[in-house]
This record gives C-alpha cells, sequence and structure tokens, in this order.
C-alpha cells in the first residue's frame, strides 16, 4: 500500500523564496533536506542546510509526524544555507516565485484592480504566478485571500493550488514596517465542518458595473465554522491589501486614491455575525522620512509620558487638598491658604519631574557621554606633534606595571539616588556617604577614623524622628536592605575557592572569576577596621526587612 504524502512549505527568507515539497508522512527531517535540495533552486546540499521550526534548529532524525501531531497543522520550516552550501547558482533574491496560475473566475476584483508595484520586474524566461502583479510584501496577503474566499464559497472562487507560494516572510516584515501587528489568525488552520452545522452560506458571482461581485444567495442562514474563520480573516486581508505598499526608493510617487466600495452584503453578513464592518481606506502615498525625527534631537529623547504613572500621585494630592480644605478655612486665615497652596505646587512638581523630567534627563545624559566618547576616540589618533603621527610613549619599567589585580578596580559604590524629593533626601541622610567608605575606589592616604559618639547621638536622634514617617522607613529600609546584599555577595565571592585540577587549565570564566575574586580583596584591604566589623555584622545579624 502506497504511503501518503503530504506538503511542507518551505520558506527561504534570504533569496524571498518559498516553496512546497511532498514527503512521506513518515519520513524524517534528513528526508525533507533530500527532497529541498532536489525541488530547490541551487540545489543546496544537505549537509549545508539547517531546518528551522519555531525557532529551533531540527534535528534530522526527528521525525515529521512528532513535529506535527495533527492533518490539520500547518506545515511550515524557515530553511538556513550556508554560502558554500549550494551546489549550483543560488535562486536570485529579486526573481518571482513560480507557481501554477488559477482561473480568471476565481480572481476578486481587488485582486484585479491595478497596483502600483515596487518589485523587479521578471525575466522573460520566468513564469509568473497569479499575484505576480500586486507589491511583493501583498502577494502572500492575496493568497491568504484568495483561500478564504474559496473557503467562504464552498470552491465558487478556485482555491490557489501551486507548488510555490508567496514568501509569508516578506509581508510579515513590511506589515511591521508600517506599524501594525501581524494577524495570528492568518496563520491559524481552518476548523473543520460537521455534517450538523447544516448547508452553510451560499453565494453566486454577479456582475455589477463590469466587475465581478459575490451575492448571497440565503440571507439568515447560519455560516459553517470554516465559513466564520474565513470571514475573520477576510476582515484582516481586506484592509491589509488596502494598505499602499513602502516605496523602495526616495524618489516622490505619484498620489493615488481608490474609488472601491466594499458591497453592502458582505458587511450586513459581518453585521449578522457580530464582526466589524469594513471600509476602503484610500491609497495616498506619505513621505519615507516624514514622521522620523532626525537623529540626536530632542524629539529621539522625548518619551512618553506614562499618564496613569502620574495621574495617581496627582489625584491624592487633591485628596489630601481638599482634606486639608475642609478642617482650614483659607478665607478665614489667608496666611494658611498661601501655604497650602505652596504645598500643593510642590507636591505636584516633584511628581511631575519624577515621572516625566527625570527620565529626560537620564537619557540626555547618556547621549552626552555616547557623544563624548564618540568625540575623544576620533581625537585620539591627533595626539602628539601636530601634522605628524602620534608620540610613541616610553615602554614602562617593569617594576610600575601593575598587577591584573592592582590595574583593576572593583565596581565603585552604588548610584546616588537622582530623585529630588525632599523625603528622599531626607530618608537618605547618610547613606550616600557611607558608602562611598565601604567601596573605596583608591587607597586612601590616611585611615578613616570611626564616627564619633556626638555623630552617632545626632543621626540616633534625626532618624529616630525622620523614621516616623512610614514611607521614610520604606525607602530606608530599601536603600539599606541593597547595601547589605551586596556586602554578603561581595563576602560569599571572596571566601569561595576555585578548584584547580592538575594538568588542566582554567577555563575563561574560571579566569575571570579569579580576577573578579582579587580585586574584590584588594579593596576589601583598603577599607578600615571598622568598616570591616560592620561588615561582618552584616553578615552575621538578619535582614533589615525582619527588624
Amino acid at each position: 500500500m502506497t504511503e501518503s504524502l503530504v506538503a511542507v512549505r518551505v520558506e527561504l527568507p534570504t533569496y524571498s523564496l518559498s516553496f512546497t515539497i511532498e514527503v512521506p508522512i513518515s519520513a524524517t527531517v534528513l528526508d525533507v533536506k533530500r527532497a529541498i535540495s532536489v525541488s530547490c533552486a541551487g540545489q543546496p546540499r544537505v549537509e549545508g542546510q539547517r531546518i528551522i521550526w519555531r525557532g529551533r534548529y531540527l534535528g534530522d532524525q526527528e521525525k515529521i509526524s512528532d513535529i506535527w501531531k495533527t492533518a490539520d497543522e500547518q506545515r511550515i520550516v524557515h530553511l538556513s544555507v550556508h554560502p558554500s552550501g549550494w551546489s549550483g547558482a543560488p535562486p536570485s533574491s529579486s526573481s518571482t516565485t513560480t507557481t501554477i496560475p488559477i482561473s480568471d473566475k476565481g480572481k476578486s476584483s481587488l485582486l484585479q484592480r491595478d497596483v502600483p508595484s515596487n518589485t523587479p520586474s521578471v525575466p522573460p524566461g520566468v513564469p509568473s504566478h497569479p499575484f505576480a502583479h500586486l507589491p511583493l510584501d501583498h502577494q502572500f496577503i492575496a493568497y491568504i485571500h484568495q483561500a478564504a474566499l474559496s473557503k467562504l464559497t464552498r470552491g465558487l472562487i478556485e482555491r490557489p493550488q501551486y507548488s510555490v507560494i508567496p514568501s509569508r516572510t516578506v509581508a510579515l516584515e513590511n506589515l511591521e514596517n508600517k506599524g501594525y501587528v501581524w494577524p495570528s489568525i492568518l496563520d491559524e488552520p481552518y476548523p473543520v465542518s460537521h455534517h450538523g452545522d447544516g448547508s452553510g452560506l451560499q453565494y453566486e458571482l454577479m456582475t455589477t458595473d463590469g466587475k465581478s461581485y459575490l451575492s448571497l444567495c440565503n440571507p439568515g442562514s447560519r455560516p459553517t465554522v470554516e465559513q466564520v474563520h474565513a470571514l475573520k480573516i477576510l476582515t484582516y486581508t481586506f484592509s491589509i491589501l488596502f494598505l499602499q505598499p513602502l516605496p523602495q526608493s526616495p524618489a516622490p510617487t505619484p498620489t493615488t486614491s481608490s474609488n472601491e466600495t466594499v458591497p453592502h452584503q458582505l458587511n450586513d453578513l459581518l453585521q449578522q455575525l457580530g464582526l466589524p464592518t469594513l471600509r476602503a481606506i484610500p491609497n495616498v502615498n506619505v513621505g519615507v522620512g516624514a514622521n522620523i525625527p532626525a537623529p540626536g534631537g530632542e524629539a529621539q529623547i522625548l518619551p512618553d509620558i506614562p499618564v496613569r504613572v502620574l495621574l495617581a500621585p496627582l489625584v491624592m494630592v487633591l485628596f489630601r487638598t481638599l482634606l486639608l480644605l475642609y478642617f482650614f478655612s483659607p478665607t478665614r486665615k489667608p496666611l494658611l491658604g498661601l501655604c497650602i497652596i505652596a504645598w500643593i505646587i510642590y507636591e505636584m512638581w516633584t511628581n511631575v519631574r519624577n515621572v516625566v523630567l527625570g527620565p529626560l534627563n537620564r537619557e540626555r545624559e547618556r547621549l552626552a557621554g555616547v557623544a563624548a566618547a564618540a568625540e575623544a576616540a576620533r581625537q585620539a589618533p591627533g595626539q602628539g606633534q601636530p601634522g605628524g603621527p602620534p608620540a610613541t610613549p616610553a615602554p614602562p619599567a617593569q617594576s610600575d606595571i601593575p598587577t591584573p589585580a592592582q590595574n583593576q578596580e572593583a565596581q565603585g559604590p552604588p548610584p546616588p539616588s537622582n530623585s529630588a524629593s525632599l523625603l528622599d533626601l531626607l530618608a537618605r541622610i547618610g547613606i550616600d556617604t557611607e558608602n562611598k567608605l565601604l567601596w573605596p575606589t583608591s587607597s586612601p592616604r590616611t585611615p578613616f577614623s570611626p564616627p564619633s559618639m556626638m555623630h552617632k547621638v545626632t543621626t540616633f536622634v534625626s532618624l529616630l524622628a525622620l523614621t516616623l514617617h512610614p514611607e521614610a522607613w520604606n525607602r530606608r529600609r530599601a536603600a539599606l536592605k541593597t547595601r547589605e546584599g551586596r556586602l554578603r555577595t561581595e563576602a560569599n565571592v571572596m571566601e569561595r575557592e576555585i578548584e584547580r585540577l592538575e594538568g588542566h587549565e582554567l577555563s575563561e570564566e574560571d579566569k575571570k572569576r579569579e580576577e573578579t575574586t582579587a580585586v574584590l580583596r584588594v579593596q576589601h584591604g583598603r577599607r578600615a577596621p571598622w568598616m570591616k566589623t560592620y561588615i561582618q555584622r552584616v553578615r552575621g545579624g538578619e535582614w533589615v526587612d525582619d527588624l
């Protein structure tokens, strides 16, 4: 008994080529590669092929039946060929894929209309498929559109049947470049209709003003699940096909408008099914760089304003204001009213500065740092004598060459908070200064003395008063937890020894780990004894959250 064959669609995105092969249901990936070597132009060798399915490479021994377990699932794989794996000349990326043409009665008026094509002309010896007159990014959508019409009309419009289909990757990339998301329903298989679904919708072809349209013969009938799926696909393909293709050259193209109208019978049916109606979108060419901001400009670093993040604190400020106005009348006590107004303005400005201006300033500083680094790299070769090559520095003496542990500096203290909020500044009193002492970047000339008793008493009293505010205590606790967590991690790294096997060299990862450990130990040696005592208390104590 002859084993049944299944069709596998192969996409070669590098050359904008797609084709279909037929292999037995029990075939392996190696058999698929052999079939590709025979069917694909250029005949790529088996050892030079890589088959990709859902983001992973398929092994040669994997079976088709294990990869696609159901018969209705679409079998689509991507092909990657090594440049040295071609037996002949690879296919040209500008050539149009060959297909078997379908009859004229199966073409809808949308696919027969004149659409400006940006695709290169096809050589005379290469046969073209029915969608060759469309732009390259519309050809796969037109194929899906034609198949959906065939499912909707129960074969009245002929389903495209050919071995090579347009590239899905080109259509997906062009749709995303226009700012749209690829509809997942275009990749879903059609559900199987059952006998209990009824006869479904019946259509007939009618001609109006010299154009072919579909006319519903049984209004009010219930469509089958297959027809419902086709209608959902058509709601996307109609709109995508009306989108103007992106121009391939900077030269402006003439503006064209479309007078096509969607048949009212189709909109009536979509309303009965609870689906959105279709509308024709006029084709208007827009300049390629019309909405593209200039690189390095202010528009490039201006972020989107997070309305929700900004609205929540402003609403709380409004509630607190109403509460104050309820207890204190500004008309009777004008001075108190002025204080309330000043406090409201300060709170609102603080929220706007933290949410809007904070990210903007950080991005501006980052871009300024990148520009300064690029300028320094550009001016570096010009050092030395003017008009001549840069001066060559004298080689350092052997005693001046630092060891890797001395040459490398460990990571400095945690960056200070950029928040200018008064509550945040009060909550972080002394933390940034203490962090600089705990993570010295160089050996101090004089050892740091421990804090005096007066300093300890003053700090204790001020923190006791400040941390009565719950938010101040929460922010200080978060900062202390970050510092203590880093100290514990560094202490664990310094104590961990790297296992050395005789006769084996250390790997690159072990060498980097050993250098990092040496740098941390050098930094730990720069700390004063009272700082080391504090670190031991941190390691032996509880987390600040448990206090």
